[in-house]
């Protein structure tokens, strides 16, 4: 079973990773161990409650990057390349899929290995004689 996540790890082991996610969501069982350092007070359900919301935004914000990482990809991908102006593709896809304020002068696209599918590599050192 090892090596399923691409990589040689146990099946028991990533199962464990899995599990551990959801054990630091688990309210009753964050407030057994997790504590004010100097107090001893247990974490609030108030904190907890907002750490999970947190966590939920996290996961929805990397949800929305990869529609647009997606989107990017298709819409680059089904267009006639001499017409196609990856600034102004890339800047209306994000515009519209991120809330985040576009930066002038981004050019994430040069750096996405996905649209070329390009490897990197190691290119062999020669060697000296």
């Amino acid at each position: 079973m090892g090596g399923d996540l691409g990589f040689a790890t146990e099946g028991d082991l990533s199962s464990a990773l899995a599990d551990a996610e959801e054990f630091f969501r688990d309210e009753k069982l964050l407030q057994v161990f997790a504590k004010h350092y100097e107090t001893g007070e247990v974490l609030p359900s108030e904190t907890i409650g907002k750490m999970k919301l947190a966590g939920a935004f996290g996961r929805a914000d990397w949800i929305r990057s990869q529609l647009y990482y997606t989107t990017l990809s298709l819409d680059l991908h089904d267009q006639d390349p001499a017409g196609l102006d990856l600034d102004a593709t890339a800047r209306r896809l994000y515009e519209s899929l991120q809330p985040w304020t576009w930066l002038e002068g981004n050019r994430m696209y040069a750096s996405f290995g996905h649209l070329t599918a390009t490897r990197r590599t190691t290119t062999p050192t020669p060697s000296i004689r």
